[in-house]
């Protein structure tokens, strides 16, 4: 019961003593030894605990971990009173009983390891909104030590490698464009945020609107070059960046 979590205060024990259901937390002292129950004291205890499970829990599956002595009047009254129910460990002898609970709590421990991958599955699934270098970043900070339990080391390591180049490209974007600002005259910066507004990459450079600009402005153009170059890198790697992610949440979503 403690490895599947059952809430504590919805278990009981069951005692011949004065035919007693008792709460989980309630403590018991001076507890008598008295002889095996006879068949009326079975019965009437199997019609007290159907009285207690139809008063407190009308219509809820009822497990029991219990002996013949209880179990053998309590299942005619079960079905009779259709209330679902699951005998464990029924028909073992009381050696062997210990022997089906160890099984059963390792069936759950692997049903819990099951459930749990596929918990952290949907949750790096769950992390690309926008597929960028930051969710990248998340994804194999928290989740690369476990990687190899999935079979997509080879992407991870793919998103790492793609993420150093990302950074590295980054820098030089940066520098490259700190140079060509540091380049322009005051004049100059003026023209060029004209061209800049309606920029977003090489190819608009050779508008044929550009053509007589470009020819003035030989130099500056040429460090511009170099700047828009250096950001289609990184552009060009988010986008990598991004497919690799892409692929690893089908990966995920088919294993």
């Amino acid at each position: 019961m403690k490895e599947v979590k059952f809430l504590t205060e919805h278990i009981y024990f069951l005692s011949f003593h004065e035919q007693r259901v008792i709460p989980y937390e309630e403590v018991i002292t001076n507890y008598p030894i008295n002889p095996g129950p006879t068949v009326k004291e079975q019965r009437n205890f199997a019609n007290r605990i159907i009285s207690f499970i139809k008063e407190r829990y009308e219509g809820a599956e009822v497990n029991i971990h219990a002996g013949k002595s209880i179990t053998d009047y309590l299942i005619p009254l079960f079905k009779q009173e259709k209330i679902p129910y699951v005998i464990f460990a029924e028909g073992q002898q009381l050696l062997k009983k210990a022997k089906v609970y160890e099984e059963l709590i390792e069936q759950e421990r692997a049903l819990k390891r099951i459930r749990d991958m596929q918990r952290e599955k949907e949750q790096i699934i769950a992390i690309p909104s926008y597929f960028t270098p930051l969710e990248a970043e998340r994804i194999v900070t928290e989740y690369g030590p476990i990687a190899h339990k999935y079979g997509v080391e080879n992407l991870f390591s793919e998103i790492r490698l793609l993420l150093r180049d990302y950074k590295q490209q980054q820098r030089q974007a940066q520098l490259a464009k700190k140079v060509f600002d540091q380049s322009l005259e005051l004049n100059e910066r003026k023209q060029f945020q004209q061209i800049f507004d309606n920029l977003s990459g090489i190819s608009d450079l050779f508008n044929s609107n550009l053509a007589e600009f470009r020819s003035q402005n030989g130099r500056s153009m040429a460090m511009l070059k170099t700047q828009l170059i250096k950001e289609g890198y990184v552009k060009n790697t988010v986008n990598r960046i991004s497919e690799v992610m892409f692929r690893l949440q089908i990966v995920l979503l088919k294993s």
